[in-house]
C-alpha cells in the first residue's frame, strides 16, 4: 500500500499547511504482524495505539474541544471504499480555534478480508514521508481507520518522527460519511501540534482496487515552528 497525500486550510484569509505522506514502509515495519494489524510493533493493534501516552493526551484534548472519538475494535467494519468530496474544520487545541477545511478529495481503497485499508487525500503540495500501515475496524455502519506514520520531514525543518491518526466515523444509507479525527505524535521529538478535526465526506464514486506492495497512512499536523498559521 502506498498514500499520496495532502492537505491545505484556508483559514483568517492564511493558509495553513499539513504535512502529506508517500512512500514505501520504514521505520520498524514488520511483514510477519502486518497480515491483521499495522505492522509497526507496538503500534499493531487498536489497543496499543489507544494507550500510547501522546494518543491519550489528543483525545482528552479532543474531549475538551467538544470532539468525542469513540473508538471502534470490533471486525465487522462497513466497506467503505470510495471516492469523497470533503468538507469539514479543524483546530489546534491550545494554540488555534477552529478553521474551515479547504474542500479536497478524499479516497479509500484497498479495503482487505485482513481489514487494512490505504487512504489518499489530494489537493496543493505534498511534504514526502514513508507510511507506516492502516487498519480498520468497526460494526454495524460506525468504524475507525488507524494510521500510523513515519514523517521524515525534509523540506521543512528535517523532523522525523513517528505519528498516529485516528479517523472514526458513521457510513450514512447513501454512501456518505461523517467522522471526526485526531493527528498526534506517537514519540519524542515531537516536530508537530496535535490536530482535531470533523469531516463531512460526500460519496461520489468506488474507487477502483489497486494492487500494490508496501502500505500507507496520512497525517494532518503542522509543524510547531511555521509562520503560516492564522491568528487565534
Amino acid at each position: 500500500m502506498r498514500v499520496a497525500m495532502s492537505l491545505l486550510v484556508l483559514a483568517s484569509c492564511a493558509l495553513l499547511g499539513f504535512v502529506g505522506c508517500s512512500g514505501d514502509k520504514e521505520g520498524g515495519w514488520n511483514p510477519v504482524l502486518s497480515k491483521y494489524g499495522t505492522g509497526v510493533e507496538g503500534l499493531e493493534q487498536p489497543d496499543e495505539i489507544l494507550t500510547n501516552p501522546y494518543v491519550k493526551d489528543a483525545l482528552d484534548a479532543a474531549s475538551d474541544e467538544g470532539v468525542n472519538i469513540t473508538p471502534e475494535k470490533e471486525f465487522n467494519p462497513p466497506v467503505i471504499t470510495g471516492t469523497y468530496n470533503l468538507t469539514g474544520e479543524a483546530c489546534v487545541p491550545g494554540y488555534y480555534d477552529w478553521y474551515p477545511l479547504a474542500p479536497g478529495t478524499w479516497r479509500w481503497y484497498n479495503q482487505t478480508a485482513y481489514h487494512q485499508i490505504d487512504t489518499e487525500y489530494e489537493q496543493v503540495g505534498v511534504q514526502k514521508g514513508s507510511g507506516g500501515g492502516e487498519i480498520i475496524r468497526g460494526t454495524g455502519n460506525k468504524f475507525t481507520v488507524y494510521s500510523v506514520l513515519e514523517i521524515d520531514d525534509v523540506d521543512i525543518g528535517g523532523c522525523k518522527e513517528r505519528a498516529i491518526a485516528i479517523v472514526d466515523g458513521e457510513q450514512h444509507s447513501n454512501g456518505d460519511v461523517s467522522a471526526v479525527y485526531i493527528v498526534t505524535s506517537a514519540q519524542d521529538p515531537v516536530c508537530h501540534l496535535t490536530t482535531v478535526g470533523r469531516m463531512e465526506l460526500t460519496l461520489t464514486g468506488f474507487a477502483k482496487a489497486v494492487v500494490k506492495e508496501g502500505s500507507g497512512a496520512f497525517i494532518m499536523m503542522r509543524l510547531k515552528d511555521s509562520l503560516q498559521f492564522p491568528v487565534k
